[in-house]
């Protein structure tokens, strides 16, 4: 992941968080971890007092490497993976797919949501080890990006880390207008960086 690219958009995203849970990121004995899942990019970072303070590159867990393992595991070609990996996010019981390749596409889901998990628990410890003794606890993971979208994520994170773990929608902050009839309603967390720009 290059620096150039990443630091911009890790400063509009740590406005984004800010400005959404405004007491929990400004407040001086609490922090607030944060998963970036972008299409090429998917990094780990923690805000204190509205800095970012800890970061930690995740650019095997992006969506276009969930992607990749789609069409593996499928044995697909990436279009159809693609497909098959944006359909999961609306369609929750998977009716849209064959049986066989269903059951397939949910243990690739799965498995990837475990590595997810995984590297989360890493990069909270490395955190951790990094501010030992200071009494700054973290509060809750906040998600963003499109990946965030995937079916399931939130809750399975929730109950693997056993920690809050909340979306971010960065029109939540009210600071500006939305409308709600767009193709982007219901999406909102995809708006992270360029609403985290809006100064």
């Amino acid at each position: 992941m290059r620096p150039a690219i990443l630091e911009p958009a890790l400063s509009a995203l740590s406005f984004s968080v800010s400005r959404c849970f405004n007491d929990i990121a400004n407040a001086e004995n609490t922090a607030v971890a944060c998963l970036e899942i972008g299409a090429t990019n998917a990094f780990f970072y923690v805000i204190h007092q509205t800095i970012p303070v800890f970061l930690r590159p995740l650019a095997e867990l992006s969506g276009n490497e969930l992607t990749k393992s789609i069409a593996r595991d499928l044995n697909c070609d990436e279009e159809r993976a693609e497909q098959l990996k944006l359909s999961i996010t609306s369609n929750v019981d998977g009716s849209s797919f064959q049986s066989a390749e269903a059951i397939r596409l949910k243990n690739t889901i799965s498995n990837f949501l475990s590595k997810f998990s995984l590297e989360i628990q890493r990069s909270l410890d490395a955190y951790l080890l990094s501010t030992e003794g200071s009494e700054v606890a973290v509060d809750r993971l906040v998600l963003s990006g499109g990946g965030s979208y995937l079916f399931g994520i939130v809750d399975y994170l929730q109950k693997t880390l056993g920690m809050r773990v909340d979306s971010l929608n960065p029109i939540n902050a009210g600071e500006v207008d939305f409308d709600t009839s767009t193709a982007l309603a219901g999406y909102e967390s995809m708006l992270s960086v360029s609403m985290g720009l809006v100064r």
